[in-house]
């Protein structure tokens, strides 16, 4: 076992459990009902919120101590960052305040964390781990929140009443879900909003763009909406040539490190310029009326489905199959040629045009191994696992590599998913999906496909290559995959229109500047990137 962290209420340690690497808290001391704790723990691993740190079981070693087994993460803590501004503290508190009202409705406590158990991200994450320890009530739970706030404000100006409202949340005793609110009514105040729903649950004040102009685009009608964008079919009044607007949420326009990745996500595409790749046109800022900043991006207006939505329409073929696997890997050898890794291949992020001609869709997600011209990569924030979790390679979900591999990783799943008709790795919650990640195998393929035809000898063995645990054991690249693939099939044909603009340089934009999150692509069916 190798120590990570030592501190007076426990041990935490980085073990191996059946092959896999996990983190162990062992209480210190140990507890008198050690039964208790494990049972409690237990029950917390049961437990599944966004805003509370996964807890796989409770795990007794061999010496007979008790402890609480997390997945292995390398994510920094509120100690161990730099001092939050009044806004992020109030979004964090947000969050851990929904975390522990979920907690308490479990019928459990945390009963005592600190700085080094919160982890700041979207969402903030509290690691509860030593709930199986607790004697104290809900409100104790509250009492540490807002002195764990109140420590993380002191010293700054507090325009914004953030103090007074802590300390009457501890004068008075709220409960999880009281404080919650009393932050979100303080939100209001930071960022004007209005409410909706019995809990005060907030919205941004969302202009509808329809009839405006923003440049030389005349925007029509709304054709999707998400957490950070909002959509607009539109026209170029110059050439009456139909695109989609991307328009940045008024909410996100001033977080830097949101612009920021999504300039990232813009550059990269440009640089890739691949028939496979979704093209961007334009993108620029503009002033909405009011003095608002607008963000946006313009991009074509593709024709077809999602794969997911191909899929939920019923199975498809393994020669289709093959084909739709082999143009992605294809699309993504030319990211990866540039030193961009995508980090989040999944159907839906996989458009099919017309004759299932492919196009990867949302580098928001992406790395960037090199920089791209004068553009690095935005670190992401601590507490924050990129990308989807089932298909996520083990070293992705562990937060511990991003390499090329876990593209190639993805495609494998979502191939086996067309083979299949179901994904190889399943679990209930995110540990427990981890953990099949790192220690189970997926279940052989069947000879038959869902589609109900026969599956030719040499693709499983393609597939269960790409499913590999360890990243060199995988295909060496994304265009190894495609051409094991290709052998097999029968390419796709690609139009002149796309070939021209694989090769035309990508104009050089005015300005680009646009939000972090879902790439979402213009069209009538829209798909929200899961958080």
């Amino acid at each position: 076992m190798q120590l990570l962290r030592r501190d007076d209420r426990s041990e935490r340690v980085k073990t191996l459990l059946d092959g896999s690497e996990v983190e162990l808290r062992i209480p210190t001391p140990q507890p008198a009902d050690a039964a208790r704790f494990v049972s409690l723990t237990d029950t917390l691993s049961q437990l599944s919120h966004p805003s509370l740190r996964m807890v796989i079981g409770a795990h007794r070693l061999g010496d007979g101590r008790a402890g609480a087994m997390l997945t292995l993460i390398n994510w920094r803590s509120l100690a161990q960052i730099d001092p939050l501004s009044t806004d992020q503290l109030v979004a964090l508190g947000i969050d851990l305040a929904d975390g522990l009202a979920a907690l308490h409705a479990a019928g459990l406590t945390a009963g005592s964390f600190t700085a080094h158990d919160v982890y700041p991200g979207q969402p903030a994450v509290l690691d509860v781990s030593l709930a199986g320890l607790s004697t104290t009530d809900a409100a104790h739970d509250v009492r540490l929140l807002c002195e764990l706030l109140a420590t993380a404000h002191a010293g700054r100006p507090d325009a914004f009443e953030l103090l007074p409202l802590l300390r009457r949340a501890i004068d008075e005793t709220w409960t999880a879900p009281s404080l919650l609110r009393g932050l979100e009514a303080l939100r209001l105040r930071l960022h004007p909003r209005t409410a909706s729903g019995n809990h005060a649950i907030v919205e941004v004040m969302e202009p509808d763009l329809s009839g405006r102009s923003l440049s030389h685009y005349r925007l029509e009608h709304v054709l999707g909406e998400g957490a950070m964008a909002r959509i607009y079919f539109a026209r170029d009044v110059r050439t009456q040539k139909a695109v989609a607007v991307k328009v940045l949420k008024q909410e996100h326009v001033t977080d830097a490190e949101v612009v920021h990745r999504f300039l990232q996500e813009i550059r990269a595409i440009e640089a890739i310029a691949h028939p496979h790749v979704i093209r961007i046109s334009d993108s620029g800022e503009s002033t909405l009326p009011g003095g608002r900043r607008c963000v946006y991006c313009v991009m074509e207006v593709l024709q077809g489905q999602t794969l997911a939505d191909a899929i939920n329409a019923g199975p498809l073929d393994v020669t289709r199959s093959v084909n739709i696997a082999a143009q992605v890997a294809e699309a993504l050898q030319a990211a990866h040629d540039i030193g961009v890794v995508h980090r989040d291949i999944k159907p839906e992020n996989i458009f099919l045009t017309a004759n299932d001609f492919v196009k990867v869709l949302d580098f928001g997600m992406a790395k960037l191994v090199k920089p791209i011209g004068d553009l690095k990569n935005v670190r992401t924030r601590a507490g924050v696992v990129l990308g989807t979790p089932e298909y996520m390679a083990p070293e992705q979900a562990l937060g511990t590599g991003h390499s090329a591999a876990v593209d190639v990783f993805a495609v494998g799943v979502v191939l086996y998913e067309l083979l299949a008709g179901q994904q190889p790795f399943k679990g209930d919650n995110f540990g427990q999906l981890v953990l099949a990640l790192t220690q189970s195998e997926p279940a052989p393929l069947n000879a038959i496909s869902p589609a109900g035809d026969p599956l030719p000898a040499w693709l499983p063995p393609i597939v269960m290559r790409c499913l590999q645990k360890q990243p060199e054991d995988r295909f060496p690249s994304a265009r190894a995959l495609a051409q094991a693939l290709r052998r097999h099939s029968a390419p796709v044909e690609i139009s002149e229109r796309d070939l021209e603009a694989a090769v035309k340089p990508s104009r050089t934009p005015r300005f680009i500047a646009l939000g972090l999150g879902v790439f979402v692509i213009a069209v009538l069916l829209w798909v929200v990137l899961r958080r």
